[in-house]
């Protein structure tokens, strides 16, 4: 299923500026003080827990700790993403056991990749780590090479523990991947910051940047039994955007994309082309609107009285920089959830969708 009513947060204690993501993030604002910036991000957190639980979206929040200090913890879809038994059985993932860490070998290409500098749908085979293991996995749980060094930090055991375990505890079945050993190299790949999943059509989305790199993409689609479609994308200045989920969201029935953003003709037509085979309504966002945090929206739904439903939850800033049309076309299929996350925006330069770690 493409869409969740589960998602991980991550509750603040020292939000603030961080030097170190803000040299590929445009979006930061520096100046704002520590304790200005933690007491507002923490009025905009609890707001949006409550918003979205009010919405019958189940929040499992977890309270950071002020030592060591990371100031993003608040956005924890960059260190991990979960992917229940069902998405991988689609394609004969054979990842099983208690905990599997990545064990391929730096640097080896998965199959079906295209020549750097062009666009690339990969194709690779499903993983076979830990054959010997008699049970299947219930879920896995993906851990990511992150570009900033103190944001490495972020990852607990204690909520990789609770995350393997949450599904059925009688089971010792949560699979972890672990592709974090690429940090010794330098190359990097964000969580569902890097990566737009199609989890219906096992296809993932990714622009490349210094944050999201080739060859550990590679290894996740082999692994994951995923194909991938890597395009480059840039700002207004002409930079490579960082994360794909700033100019780009795919949910259920609809994709919302900053087509601008992909200056490559070529790579702009295939997008459109694989988004219109797996049947998506594309609504186009401008890269304007894209500095609105306009492409960072995600879509979950819930179950009211039997009857499923959509949410797209965006920034209230996000949600105001769209027109009529645009909302119209979204309100087809879903109810818009808009928080107002103003400072998290201003001084972390993520929004709503980066604060939400899905849990299937």
């Amino acid at each position: 299923m493409q869409t969740t009513d589960k998602v991980l947060m991550i509750r603040p204690v020292r939000f603030s500026y961080n030097s170190q993501t803000a040299v590929n993030n445009a979006f930061q604002e520096s100046g704002i003080p520590e304790e200005l910036s933690q007491r507002q991000a923490l009025k905009e957190f609890d707001a949006y827990v409550e918003m979205l639980r009010n919405e019958g979206i189940e929040v499992m929040v977890v309270e950071d700790t002020a030592t060591p200090h990371t100031p993003d913890s608040i956005f924890p879809n960059n260190w991990l993403s979960l992917h229940s038994a069902e998405e991988l059985a689609d394609v004969g993932s054979t990842l099983t056991g208690s905990a599997h860490s990545s064990t391929a070998a730096p640097g080896t290409a998965a199959p079906g990749t295209a020549a750097p500098g062009t666009a690339a749908l990969g194709t690779a085979a499903p993983s076979t780590a830990n054959p010997g293991s008699a049970a299947p996995c219930s879920r896995v749980v993906v851990l990511y090479p992150m570009f900033a060094e103190n944001r490495r930090a972020e990852r607990r055991q204690d909520i990789i523990e609770a995350l393997t375990g949450a599904v059925a505890p009688s089971c010792a079945s949560a699979a972890l991947l672990d592709l974090t050993s690429y940090e010794k190299r330098n190359l990097f790949l964000e969580g569902t910051g890097s990566l737009i999943l199609d989890r219906n059509e096992h296809l993932a989305y990714a622009c490349q940047s210094p944050r999201t790199c080739e060859e550990v993409l590679e290894e996740w689609s082999s692994k994951m039994g995923y194909d991938y479609f890597l395009f480059h994308a840039e700002d207004m200045n002409g930079n490579p955007i960082y994360h794909t989920n700033v100019m780009m969201s795919v949910g259920e029935q609809l994709a919302v994309v900053c087509l601008d953003a992909i200056t490559d003709i070529e790579e702009r037509m295939s997008l459109i082309e694989l988004l219109e085979e797996s049947d998506k309504e594309i609504v186009e966002i401008s890269l304007e609107q894209m500095n609105e945090f306009a492409g960072n929206m995600l879509q979950l739904h819930t179950v009211k009285e039997g009857e499923l439903k959509y949410i797209m939850v965006m920034s209230a800033r996000a949600k105001d920089s769209l027109d009529q049309d645009q909302i119209e076309a979204i309100e087809k299929y879903c109810k818009i959830v808009a928080p107002d996350l103003e400072f998290i925006e201003r001084n972390g330069g993520g929004s709503a969708r980066c604060m939400l770690a899905e849990i299937f």
